[in-house]
């Protein structure tokens, strides 16, 4: 495999300044601070309703997505250190990027061990964006993680069954498969590092 370092790299793209647009008048500043306050009263009354159990759950889950967040990240700076600011989805495309610029560079860089989690880490993504942006929310049902118990259990079905057979219930069951799911991602994310490192030798 060929050393794609830098091949993403943007040294001489210039800065965009988005403008900012409202579509609707601006009510007066005093009003404005009032729907604030009131706004932020209501999201805080459904925090407080959030219990120290559903904060430790949601806490290993968010933790265990961190994990691999990070190591996404560690995948990119090799790539491009200039894509350093990427929201966890930016990461993920950007990632599928890569995958398919190293399978361009080297028809036998097979891609498929790296590419596989993709579906399940969005599958994840998208309940630690209903966690952050919604306090009502409180738990996961395990029809929101289908295709990512799918992935686990093709990838590590002993693992899997031990955790389902296991007498724990719902709030511990899911972390413990989340965290096989991080592990597993790590793991294909390591070998990959190791790949790019290989390469550039």
């Amino acid at each position: 495999m060929q050393l794609i370092k830098n091949i993403f790299c943007s040294k001489n793209r210039k800065k965009e300044h988005l403008n900012v647009v409202f579509k609707c008048d601006l009510d007066d500043p005093t009003e404005n601070s009032k729907n604030v306050i009131k706004i932020l009263a209501e999201n805080g009354g459904k925090y407080r309703e959030r219990t120290t159990e559903d904060h430790i759950f949601i806490g290993r889950f968010l933790s265990l997505v961190l994990l691999i967040e990070s190591a996404l990240e560690n995948i990119i700076k090799k790539v491009d250190p200039e894509k350093n600011k990427l929201m966890l989805g930016q990461k993920i495309d950007f990632y599928k990027k890569i995958l398919k610029r190293i399978e361009e560079i080297d028809p036998d860089g097979d891609c498929d061990d790296y590419r596989q989690f993709i579906p399940a880490l969005q599958e994840v993504k998208k309940i630690r964006d209903q966690f952050a942006h919604n306090f009502s929310k409180n738990n996961i049902e395990r029809s929101e993680l289908a295709t990512t118990f799918k992935y686990i259990k093709e990838q590590r079905e002993n693992d899997f069954n031990i955790i389902e057979e296991s007498n724990i219930n719902n709030n511990e069951k899911i972390p413990a498969l989340i965290a096989t799911f991080a592990f597993l991602v790590l793991e294909r994310l390591s070998f990959l590092e190791h790949e790019l490192a290989d390469s550039s030798k």
